[in-house]
């Protein structure tokens, strides 16, 4: 057996719940709930499943909200608007692996009511639900554009162009920001801008979405970063679940058993593409089917 195929089952093992299935195809989450005619965007969800979380788009990007839908008897509920969303544009929203906070992106002012640059705000979960959010700051965030936050293996994962074009950054993460934001090395970082960087809980992969690579099939495809000995290989496309649109927001279940990415590829039988549908494919099939690309 190749150490190829070794990580994969490594990585496998390491997710909770990786089990064999007869999904082999994305499909869509929640149709007609949680997408539907609009456009959603990203997603995350607590720790027991059992609320997630995403971003409802407004015609040409004028409103950006944050919704929840509850699960109820294994059906997910209509979304609702969380209690401090609405004024001003939040998306790219993550939950810390403990479901304590939540991350996102975020045009709100700092004080008054103009909107700012894009930051990256922080909510922690209180007895009453999520708390008014605050702004952390440097080294976090800067006067240039912060986006795409992602908690994982004690650090926060973001992009910024503080030096230029979007790069991925980390910075320590217990509770709060401490320490020096690092740029990621390459091949994570590329000459390219750089986002859309969901970082697995265990540090193991990094799935993203560019057009930065020869053989990407549409205006945004994925692709994962394997990390082996403690390096990182070059981003694998994922041709499976590409299409000549535009996949992009990954991000995986906290059971480790679903990815889910935002599409607007049609629906069915449409030939016109849609604003934004979310959907999802299990893990188990993604690596068996990058072991197989990765071969040929």
């Amino acid at each position: 057996m190749s150490y190829f195929s070794k990580l994969l089952m490594v990585i496998c093992c390491l997710l909770p719940g990786c089990a064999a299935n007869s999904k082999n195809l994305p499909e869509l989450f929640a149709p007609d709930i949680v997408s539907t005619e609009g456009f959603q965007l990203g997603i995350a969800f607590l720790p027991d499943r059992k609320e997630v979380y995403f971003s409802e788009i407004g015609e040409g990007f004028s409103s950006s909200v944050i919704m929840v839908s509850r699960e109820v008897d294994q059906q997910w509920q209509k979304p609702e608007r969380i209690s401090f969303a609405g004024k001003y544009r939040d998306l790219d929203v993550n939950i810390s692996p403990d479901g304590n906070f939540m991350f996102f992106q975020s045009d709100r002012p700092l004080s008054g009511d103009k909107a700012k640059d894009w930051d990256i705000w922080i909510s922690r979960r209180g007895p009453d639900g999520w708390e008014p959010p605050y702004n952390p700051g440097a080294p976090l965030n800067t006067d240039t554009t912060e986006t795409f936050p992602i908690s994982a293996g004690g650090k926060l994962y973001f992009s910024s162009d503080r030096t230029g074009g979007l790069d991925i950054y980390s910075v320590d993460w217990h509770g709060e920001v401490t320490g020096v934001a690092e740029p990621l090395p390459t091949p994570l970082n590329t000459e390219q801008s750089d986002s859309n960087a969901f970082m697995e809980v265990g540090e193991n992969f990094m799935i993203i979405s560019s057009d930065a690579y020869p053989d990407h099939l549409g205006a945004g495809d994925l692709y994962i970063h394997l990390r082996q000995e403690g390096h990182w290989t070059p981003a694998i496309h994922l041709p499976f679940l590409n299409t000549s649109y535009r996949e992009f927001a990954p991000s995986v279940s906290p059971d480790g058993q679903w990815l889910y990415f935002t599409s607007n590829r049609p629906r069915d039988e449409q030939t016109e593409p849609v604003k934004g549908d979310i959907y999802r494919i299990k893990m188990e099939v993604l690596l068996s089917k990058v072991k197989t690309t990765a071969q040929n």
